[in-house]
């Protein structure tokens, strides 16, 4: 049988007890933490083309496209298109 953990518990093992029970008992007198009562307002984010409609349009442009894979310009290029799209949809004013 293994002494290490069933014997008396070493000095080391009672360091590490101490250590702990200091830390839980500093843990439990600290201040809680306030937080404020008032919800502030978060400016509307304006709308614009999801994550999934972009990709969606980039892959249809490199589709369209049928020459060297690029999908980087084609994302940017959906990206502006997209964005250009839901500029005009939206309502100014």
């Amino acid at each position: 049988m293994d002494k290490s953990k069933t014997g008396p518990r070493g000095p080391a093992d009672r360091a590490g007890r101490a250590a702990a029970d200091r830390t839980t008992r500093a843990v439990a007198r600290a201040r809680p933490v306030r937080t404020s009562t008032r919800t502030r307002k978060q400016p509307a984010a304006a709308p614009g083309p999801t994550h999934a409609q972009i990709a969606e349009r980039a892959y249809f442009l490199s589709i369209d496209r049928q020459g060297p894979a690029d999908p980087y310009n084609d994302w940017l290029r959906a990206e502006r298109e997209l964005r250009d799209r839901f500029e005009e949809a939206a309502p100014s004013g």
